[in-house]
């Protein structure tokens, strides 16, 4: 199958794998997915995701919404983010 990403582009990526401490995984892109589309033949799933976001502009939870081959999109996935100073 194929999967492809879409991007907000007016938002900042405060979840990627420098915020996490996962700086071995490599960079993640500036900026939150928007969506997900995956195509294996004729099936077709897509992820909606959706932010929160802190008076600082940080992402304070992601909710993820799917839909799969016409069935009504649902929400499949709630995760939400706590930042700590270190001072």
């Amino acid at each position: 199958g194929t999967s492809t990403f879409d991007f907000y582009t007016d938002k900042n990526n405060t979840i990627g794998n420098n915020y996490s401490g996962q700086q071995f995984l490599g960079s993640s892109s500036k900026n939150p997915v928007k969506s997900w589309t995956y195509i294996n033949g004729s099936i077709t799933t897509k992820a909606d995701y959706t932010y929160n976001y802190d008076q600082s502009n940080y992402i304070t939870s992601q909710l993820v919404y799917q839909d799969s081959v016409g069935i009504m999109a649902h929400r499949v996935d709630s995760i939400s983010y706590v930042y700590y100073s270190i001072q």
